[in-house]
């Protein structure tokens, strides 16, 4: 299980070299603003659904495109989907576990710049979601990370999960600007939504996943 899912992993790093780069982001001075906040309840929504669809649809093979995604759909709405089994009882929590883990890279960027101005825009984790009358079981982003590695997310979900991202940003967003449409228009690798998305979420999961693999292989 473990070599299964080691393999697993570096095809899905060396996709993501191919399609997002592997250069570091540097955002020291330049933080993209943290967006999905202002149109949470849309955005968290759609991203989990997104990213369920993308995930069911790769799980159904050799069919046409067409009746792949009906397929997909139908696995989705009746919680058969992967990632409604991973998640289990916490399928309804689902959306805001990937708002608090979103939120949190996105203020990562930057901490020093992240200046709350208002209740709505406190992190997310902060009181474990209390401002936005939430209820999440972790403090910080590693134990999300180590959450989504635990209950079975796969290197390959976490690819989807980039995809599902930038189409969420370009469809579901109610605050993206200009400048946030140009970055989006531009190939993976220049684009930094793209680039962040790969970086902060997929690479750090997936490596989240391969150390507590090692950490339980290890002898003791």
């Amino acid at each position: 299980m473990t070599d299964g899912y080691e393999k697993e992993a570096a095809q899905a790093l060396e996709a993501l070299n191919d399609k997002y780069g592997s250069a570091e982001l540097d955002f020291s001075d330049k933080v993209p603003l943290n967006k999905i906040l202002g149109w949470e309840t849309m955005y968290k929504e759609a991203l989990w659904f997104r990213w369920r669809i993308l995930v069911a649809r790769k799980s159904i093979a050799g069919k046409a495109k067409a009746l792949a995604a009906v397929e997909a759909r139908q696995l989705v709405e009746s919680n058969k989907d992967s990632l409604a089994v991973c998640f289990g009882v916490r399928r309804q929590d689902a959306k805001n576990v990937l708002l608090a883990l979103f939120d949190s890279q996105f203020r990562s960027l930057g901490p020093h710049l992240q200046t709350a101005q208002r209740e709505s825009y406190r992190p997310v984790t902060d009181d474990r979601g209390a401002a936005f009358g939430i209820t999440l079981e972790f403090d910080n982003a590693d134990d999300i990370f180590r959450f989504l590695a635990t209950i079975g997310v796969s290197p390959d979900d976490w690819l989807s999960l980039c995809e599902a991202f930038l189409w969420t940003m370009e469809s579901h967003n109610a605050y993206i600007g200009d400048e946030d449409v140009e970055d989006l228009e531009k190939p993976p690798k220049e684009c930094a939504y793209a680039r962040f998305v790969a970086e902060f979420l997929a690479r750090k999961g997936i490596k989240d996943g391969l150390a507590l693999r090692e950490k339980y292989a290890a002898p003791i």
